[in-house]
């Protein structure tokens, strides 16, 4: 029986050449992770602790650089919650009340076959029998609404844009080698040991 022993030189991943790096940059970056899953929980997490007056939201979007890219979501709004915390011009409870009892808001996200977010997004109903200027007081509250909620989708949007380019940068590539001890052939072909293979030092 002939036994054939196979050397190969291993390159941690500062040694390679910067093509090769894009190699490995590329990738890790299409690795097919759950990052949908992963950055729905992010803008959950972030909504809840910097404006919990938007509940139950669900996210839709493309972040691929089309046309009608962008982020959306549909959720519920605490109305009463919104004011206290973004209107401090609205600060009479009376007011408060009154908005609270007659004026409903919620997102509905993009609903057409786009993702991108837009001020219809934002539903509202109201009832225009209270008297007094209370309907200026309801627009003010629904434009400020639409523009906290147009605010927080471009946000997300950019952090999101932000995220899916990690994934293909030097650093990515950097930090996953170093943590997962990865090794590479001269090209950036990722080494992975066979029973039998026995890597040179060279």
């Amino acid at each position: 029986m002939d036994t054939i022993t196979r050397k190969y030189n291993l390159y941690q991943y500062q040694e390679l050449s910067e093509q090769a790096k894009q190699k490995v940059q590329q990738m890790f970056g299409e690795d097919p992770i759950d990052e949908t899953s992963m950055l729905t929980e992010d803008f959950k997490m972030l909504l809840e602790q910097d404006n919990p007056y938007f509940t139950n939201p669900e996210f839709q979007w493309s972040l691929g650089h089309c046309q009608g890219d962008g982020l959306s979501f549909s959720c519920d709004v605490d109305v009463l919650a919104f004011v206290k915390a973004e209107l401090e011009s609205i600060k009479k409870p009376s007011v408060q009340n009154v908005i609270s009892n007659y004026l409903t808001i919620r997102s509905t996200g993009n609903k057409g076959r786009y993702c991108y977010a837009s001020k219809n997004d934002i539903d509202f109903d109201f009832e225009t029998d209270v008297g007094g200027n209370i309907e200026q007081v309801f627009d003010s509250v629904i434009k400020a609404v639409q523009d906290k909620y147009m605010d927080l989708c471009a946000k997300f949007e950019k952090s999101g844009y932000e995220q899916y380019a990690y994934r293909y940068s030097d650093e990515n590539a950097q930090e996953m080698s170093e943590g997962n001890d990865y090794t590479y052939l001269e090209d950036g072909t990722m080494f992975n040991k066979e029973e039998g293979d026995t890597p040179s030092n060279g």
